[in-house]
């Protein structure tokens, strides 16, 4: 099944199962926490889809994201990725993680900010995790999603590094930098509850730069759910973008950054195409 959520005129904003045409939409008229929680546990029979389908052409789609829902990241999470970027001589023992803002979502077709601070803005596909209810202690940590997205967690690479380390604030949280989308597909779409096993890439203006298998991550997504849990009790609607595999512009040098008017293109299979355009560069 696929979720969306959606803007139109007579009904504001609001989440729908997206038939398979992708020609329609069914609204869900219930609070998304009660929703998702209920669908995560009992499956499709646990929604109320009795709302009239609308045409998706009449509307506008945003980033599956409930507002009010966290965003956390686990980066340095494909070897090979890690390997080219010459920062790490062995796999990490332990996440590396940090919190998204919330403003820095944005959704399918929605232009990427190139902030005026940055030369160096870089694409960074990634597998997202979309938490549906509490994670329960018998039973695996994915089985309590509402399902995956695509994302891109774009990334600002020339940060000041006062300590040594990364400015991840700076890095990753900055507004509208953050795209995922176009939907959140459930565990029965990508192959069942656990580990998906998902091709995954990415292009600029057409040319692949990123390409990998969602398979090859060090720390799965059963572990770093329960990694996060253990820190931040997980709720409906949070957002766990998992690590982006190698091709990233930081592997490559300066010329493989993105420039105003490229366009982005992430896709994970079965999940689908997630296109942005970075806007221009801010004064």
């Amino acid at each position: 099944m696929r979720f969306g959520r959606f803007e139109g005129a007579d009904r504001g904003r609001f989440w729908a199962v997206v038939d398979a045409d992708e020609q329609t939409v069914r609204p869900i008229d219930e609070d998304f926490s009660t929703w998702a929680a209920r669908f995560s546990a009992e499956g499709d029979g646990a929604l109320d889809l009795s709302a009239p389908p609308i045409d998706l052409s009449s509307l506008v789609r945003l980033a599956p994201y409930e507002p009010g829902a966290r965003i956390f990241g686990c980066g340095a999470n494909y070897w090979e990725h890690l390997k080219h970027t010459g920062l790490f001589e062995e796999p990490p023992t332990v996440p590396v993680a940090y919190f998204k803002a919330d403003s820095s979502i944005i959704g399918p077709d929605s232009e990427i900010r190139h902030a005026s601070y940055t030369d160096q803005l870089d694409y960074e596909v990634e597998l997202v995790a979309v938490v549906g209810r509490a994670l329960e202690p018998d039973a695996p940590a994915s089985a309590s999603l509402l399902g995956y997205s695509v994302g891109n967690d774009v990334s600002i690479r020339d940060t000041d590094d006062p300590f040594g380390t990364p400015d991840l604030f700076t890095m990753k949280g900055a507004d509208r930098m953050s795209p995922v989308g176009p939907y959140v597909y459930s565990n029965d779409e990508v192959g069942g509850v656990g580990q998906p096993s998902l091709d995954i890439s990415l292009r600029v203006n057409g040319e692949v730069r990123q390409h990998d298998n969602t398979k090859n991550i060090i720390f799965s997504i059963d572990f770093l759910l329960e990694w996060i849990n253990l820190r931040n009790t997980l709720r409906p609607g949070d957002l766990l973008y998992t690590g982006t595999p190698a091709g990233s512009a930081t592997e490559h040098g300066q010329q493989r950054f993105l420039r105003p008017g490229d366009v982005v293109e992430a896709e994970i299979e079965r999940l689908g195409v997630l296109r942005n355009t970075v806007g221009e560069k801010e004064t």
